[in-house]
């Protein structure tokens, strides 16, 4: 099996974003907030969540549930939890050819650096005059071809950037620093999985983090065998033993190997530890099976993708395509 290619450690905190709606794309949305380090009055550095879409929607009608008022209503009204079934356990693969040439691994290399030192510049200077912008749809691989953001003409990529993250920000003219948090957060988020592989996206693309590989048919069936939405599924990112209970002391049910498709069906849980990091799959012998912290990754996710920029051996690794998942 072949594992993606290892930049380096993952960051202790990932950066992530809030969502707001796109001005002039409808009910489309893109991350509109940076979560980032920074002096007083500037949002907060968040731990990147391991709760895919649809269990947090489930997880907020639980926890209104749980409120007084109309809770006993609104609790009488909650499905069951439905039975899990066992199910093949399925390894997703990434295409590692070209991974390993030396200029795109110090392009990435320089990049993460800039994001630890929080500068924008290095970022700013990568982007390719004919930089892209996807919007696929959050969670789990459409068959359909993904939006792209429409940008004006005659826009370099530096350009393409402030076009981009001004569209994102709550601020309605937004200033350099606020601009630059919002294109560290997006870099620190695609960089901090430490991994890069092929892209099916275009010819000589490459991606980080790396693009998983996988039949759909069985990574469905997988879903199906847990009763749970494609969006709920995730890739485990390392070798993860699976308690009993959300308790450090819980005996170990089993031991899922990294890049195998799980079904997230609890996220945010409390365990007896007091921590609210915990959360559930649907194991392949199908029991339920909980773990802390966040090992595991989505199949659609914010990812910076590279190719070469001109002709001949003149040319260099430049940003060319920038995947933004929406809910």
């Amino acid at each position: 099996m072949m594992r993606a290619v290892w930049i380096s450690p993952r960051s202790a905190a990932a950066l992530t974003f809030a969502t707001a709606p796109l001005p002039g794309d409808g009910a489309a949305s893109l991350p509109a907030a940076a979560r980032h380090p920074a002096p007083a009055r500037s949002p907060a550095i968040v731990p990147p969540a391991a709760t895919p879409p649809a269990l947090l929607a489930r997880s907020a009608l639980l926890g209104l549930a749980l409120l007084g008022g109309a809770a006993p209503a609104l609790a009488q009204s909650l499905p069951a939890e439905p039975a899990l079934r066992p199910y093949k356990p399925v390894t997703v693969t990434y295409d590692l050819k070209g991974a390993d040439d030396p200029g795109l691994v110090a392009l990435v290399a320089s990049l993460r650096a800039a994001v630890a030192a929080r500068l924008a510049g290095p970022i700013r200077d990568a982007a390719a005059p004919d930089l892209a912008v996807l919007m696929p749809p959050l969670g789990f691989p459409s068959t359909e071809a993904p939006r792209t953001l429409d940008m004006p003409a005659g826009l370099d990529g530096s350009q393409k950037l402030d076009h981009l993250f001004t569209r994102l920000s709550t601020d309605e003219k937004p200033d350099r620093k606020a601009l630059d948090l919002l294109i560290l957060a997006t870099a620190g988020e695609a960089l901090a999985h430490g991994t890069l592989s092929r892209s099916s996206l275009g010819r000589d693309t490459f991606c980080a983090p790396a693009e998983p590989r996988f039949d759909r048919g069985r990574v469905l069936a997988v879903a199906k065998a847990a009763n749970e939405v494609p969006e709920n599924l995730v890739v485990l990112t390392r070798d993860v033993g699976f308690r009993e209970t959300p308790d450090p002391a819980a005996p170990v049910v089993a031991t899922v190997k990294a890049d195998t498709v799980v079904p997230v069906v609890e996220g945010a849980a409390e365990g007896k530890d007091g921590h609210r990091d915990w959360y559930a799959v649907a194991l392949p012998n199908g029991k339920r099976g909980y773990a802390r912290g966040n090992d595991s990754i989505s199949f659609e996710t914010t990812r910076l993708c590279f190719a070469r920029a001109g002709q001949g051996e003149p040319a260099g690794w430049k940003l060319t395509l920038i995947v933004m998942p929406m809910p």
